[in-house]
C-alpha cells in the first residue's frame, strides 16, 4: 500500500486513538500493518513522528507538526468533497455563459433574471461576443450559438429554430417600392450580414425550393443588431431572424419583403464541454433555456397576428 493520503489518515487516527489496534482497527487494516505504515512514513521524512512505550503513543515534536498540518489538509479535503457533494444538489457557484450580441437585446436578460430568481445562489458571468468561443480553453460552462448545427466533438442542446426572413422600413418601401419576386432584389438596396453570404450571394428557400441569389449590397455589417437598425432608417432590404425583428414588425416599424421567403433551416443551441458529471447550475441552465426561449419568441411574434 502506497499512499500518502492513507498514510495522512493512519497517523491523525494514531494520534487522536493513542494505539496502533485501535488506529488499525479504524482504518480497516492489522496493527503490524499500521505499525510498518508509519515506520516507512518516519523513514521517508527522515525523523521520528512518535514515541512508543508498550503502554502509550505520544507524538514528538516533528510528529505533533506533522499531525497538526496533514489534519488540516484531512478537513479541507471533506470540505471541498461536501460541497462538491452539495452544488449536485443545489444549484451553487458561478455560471460562465457566452452568448451572441443580438440575444443581449432580445429574450435573454429577462430569461435570465427569472432565473437567477429561483436560483439565487448561482452567479452569472456572461460574456457576449459575436464569435464562437472555445468553451475549454476559454473557460466557459456553456456557450449559447445562433446557426447551422455545429459537427463537433462537444455536446448539444437545441433550444429553439432560428426563422430568418427579409424586411424592410415603410420608408423605403414608399421610395423604392416593394420587391414582388426575388429576381426583384438586384434591383434594390441591399444590407448584407457578412456572416451570411457566400461568394455574394444569398441562399433563400423559396416556396420550400432553395435557390441562390446573386446580391449587391449597399451596406456590409458585421453585427446582426446593426443591420435591423440600419433597415429601420431605410437603407435596404436586410436578412433578419425572428426573434430580433418581430418586436419592430408588431410595431409597424418594420415589415416583411418576399413573405414566401426564408433563409435556410439555422438554431439556437447550447454547446457545453462535456456531458458527463454536469454541476446542477448547468444543468438547471441547459433545462430553463430549453423550457423557455421558445415561448419568450414565440409570445412575441404571435403579436404579428
Amino acid at each position: 500500500m502506497n499512499n500518502r493520503f492513507f498514510e495522512m489518515q493512519l497517523f491523525v487516527a494514531l494520534i487522536e486513538r493513542s494505539s496502533f489496534t485501535k488506529a488499525a482497527k479504524a482504518l480497516l487494516i492489522t496493527p503490524s500493518a499500521a505499525s510498518k505504515l508509519i515506520q516507512r512514513l518516519e523513514k521517508r521524512l527522515g525523523a521520528r513522528l512518535v514515541n512508543r512505550t508498550t503502554r502509550s503513543i505520544a507524538p514528538t515534536e516533528e510528529g505533533l507538526l506533522y499531525y497538526n498540518n496533514v489534519k488540516r489538509i484531512l478537513q479541507d479535503i471533506d470540505e471541498t468533497e461536501s460541497r462538491i457533494a452539495l452544488s449536485q444538489q443545489q444549484a451553487v457557484g458561478t455560471l460562465r455563459i457566452s452568448a451572441p450580441s443580438a440575444l443581449s437585446t432580445f429574450h435573454l436578460p429577462k430569461l435570465l433574471a427569472e432565473f437567477q430568481r429561483s436560483n439565487p445562489a448561482v452567479t452569472l458571468d456572461i460574456t457576449f461576443l459575436d464569435r464562437f468561443v472555445d468553451v475549454v480553453e476559454e473557460e466557459f460552462d456553456l456557450a449559447i450559438r445562433i446557426g447551422a448545427l455545429p459537427s463537433s466533438k462537444f455536446p448539444v442542446t437545441v433550444l429553439c429554430e432560428n426563422l430568418r426572413y427579409l424586411i424592410a422600413s415603410r420608408d423605403y418601401i414608399e421610395h423604392h417600392g416593394r420587391p414582388e419576386q426575388v429576381s426583384d432584389l438586384s434591383s434594390h438596396k441591399l444590407i448584407d450580414f457578412t456572416s451570411l453570404s457566400h461568394n455574394r450571394t444569398w441562399e433563400l428557400i423559396e416556396n420550400g425550393q432553395p435557390i441562390a441569389i446573386p446580391i449587391r449590397s449597399a451596406c456590409v455589417v458585421s453585427n446582426g443588431l446593426a443591420a435591423l437598425m440600419m433597415c429601420e432608417q431605410g437603407m435596404g432590404i436586410a436578412p433578419a431572424a425572428e426573434f430580433t425583428a418581430a418586436q419592430m414588425l408588431a410595431e409597424g416599424r418594420l415589415v416583411r419583403v418576399l413573405p414566401n421567403c426564408v433563409f435556410p433551416p439555422s438554431f439556437i443551441y447550447v454547446l457545453y464541454a462535456s456531458d458527463r458529471y454536469l454541476s446542477l447550475r448547468v444543468k438547471k441552465m441547459i433545462d430553463f433555456l430549453s423550457l423557455n426561449l421558445q415561448p419568450s419568441i414565440a409570445n412575441l411574434s404571435d403579436s404579428l397576428g
